[in-house]
């Protein structure tokens, strides 16, 4: 699973009616998006300032709301976390590019270079003892 599949299941996982956008799990959540973010893309990312822009607004629940605007600001927020999980959904691809970039990096194995090119002058003698030598270390001479 990528990071950002990651973080679209925790995401739904906070699409709970009792989250609020003071709720210490959605803000580390958050945060934890932003870094991310921050480090693929940068900043000043047109990414990153996007999903920073996303308004959540459901108060704490210290705050007084009436109980008629309750139903309303539960959906403001949800529908902002919405809007941050299909957001997530967008760069999920390149997740799963740069994954799978990474696991063929390290896991092609590189092979042994054992060939060199000598750069000699005139003399022959020493030209083939330097080629006898790299020969018994099995290394492959140019010349």
């Amino acid at each position: 699973m990528t990071k950002i599949e990651e973080f679209i299941e925790q995401g739904k996982k906070l699409y709970d009616c009792e989250r609020r956008s003071s709720d210490p799990n959605f803000l580390a959540w958050r945060c934890d998006v932003l870094r991310f973010l921050t480090k693929r893309y940068g900043k000043d990312s047109r990414e990153t300032t996007s999903f920073e822009n996303i308004e959540y607004y459901y108060p704490p629940r210290f705050v007084p709301c009436p109980p008629e605007n309750e139903y309303e600001l539960r959906k403001d927020f949800q529908d902002g976390l919405t809007l941050a999980i299909s957001f997530l959904e967008r760069y999920k691809q390149d997740d799963i590019i740069d994954t799978k970039e990474n696991e063929q990096k390290t896991t092609t194995e590189t092979k042994p270079n054992n060939e060199i090119f000598i750069v000699h002058g005139r003399n022959d003698d020493i030209r083939a003892r330097v080629e006898i030598l790299l020969l018994k270390l099995k290394i492959k001479p140019i010349i």
